[in-house]
This record gives C-alpha cells, structure tokens and sequence, in this order.
C-alpha cells in the first residue's frame, strides 16, 4: 500500500512536470515563433533614409540623398513638405521632378543623389545655413502595406565644418592635365 501511494504521488509529480514542461516549451515555441516573423519582415521591409550630406568632390556643395536603406524594395514613394525651401537654381524643391513625381520603385540599398545646395560665403545658399525643414515620404512595401518616414533636414550641421586638401580625383585630374600640357608641347 505504502509503495502504491508513493507510487502514485511520484507519478502525479512527474506528470505535474511533464506538463509543466510543456506549457513551458509551448511558451518558447511561440516566442521563437513571434520572433522570426518579425526577423522576417525585417528582412523584407524597405527602410528610406533622406539627408544631405556633403558632396563628395567638394565640402561647400551639399547632395540631397535619397536611399533606401532597407532590405526589400520600396514601392510609390510620395513626398510632402511643410515648407517651401529652394535648391540652387532657385526653384522650389517641391517642383523638382524627383520630389513632384515620385518614385515608382526603389530598390534595396539603392538611392537618388543629387546636387541640392552650396555654402560658399556670399552664395545665395548660404542664407539656408540657418534653415530646416521637414519631408515626409510615403511609400508601400511588397505587401502594399503603406510606410511612412519624416525627415528633419537641419543646414545647420554644415555650418562650421572645413575639410583639408582636396578630393583624390580632383589631384589626378590636374596632374593629367600637367602631362597632357606637357606632351601637348613636345608634340610642337
């Protein structure tokens, strides 16, 4: 009798773990389960990033960049401002093609770059030093699922930055232009 009653109360504790057990993995699972739908549509969202950054040939002209950061391709991209601001040329940036249009598709670690403003002192840019704005841009994923992004684009940044010497490119530029001259004469 004593040996079935121990009998029994070990299995019911065995079986008390048993389930205990369970509901413990079926916990796990479900968190792992959670956890790679999210690690999935991670690698399948797109992700836009806009700013300006210098250019790379020169630190007084700024690019705005357009880029999809993201792993999965960005679909109807659709921009708005809050204020009108001017490029280079004067004309307002909401009356540019890339910002009026949109773009159909963008895809993954792909960008849009293009020449936006210069800082040289006296240009007529160098008054958008003090200025930012917003751009929000709307776009859908491949699940046509819309995503929206907002921007704060401060001139600001750029205001005290200086860079030594020039862009390598530039450098091999003029020293072929120097051989060129050169052989130009030897040719006479």
């Amino acid at each position: 009798m004593k040996i079935e009653f121990i009998s029994s109360i070990s299995t019911i504790i065995f079986s008390a773990l048993v389930a205990f057990s369970t509901v413990i993995y079926a916990i796990l699972t479900w968190k792992l389960v959670t956890e790679t739908i999210k690690l999935r549509k991670a690698q399948t969202e797109p992700k836009i990033s806009i700013c300006i950054e210098p250019n790379e040939h020169c630190m007084l002209y700024c690019d705005m960049v357009i880029q999809n950061i993201g792993l999965g391709p960005a679909y109807d991209l659709r921009f708005y401002l809050n204020s009108e601001i001017k490029d280079i040329d004067e004309k307002p940036l909401s009356e540019l093609n890339i910002i009026k249009n949109g773009i159909r598709y963008l895809a993954p670690s792909s960008k849009r770059q293009f020449f936006f403003a210069q800082f040289s002192e006296g240009s007529k840019d160098s008054r958008k030093i003090r200025d930012s704005f917003e751009i929000k841009v709307i776009y859908k994923n491949s699940q046509d699922e819309k995503l929206e992004e907002c921007f704060t684009i401060d001139f600001s940044e750029f205001s005290d930055l200086t860079k030594l010497g020039e862009h390598p490119m530039y450098s091999i530029a003029k020293s072929l232009k120097a051989i060129e001259s050169k052989i130009q004469r030897w040719k006479l």
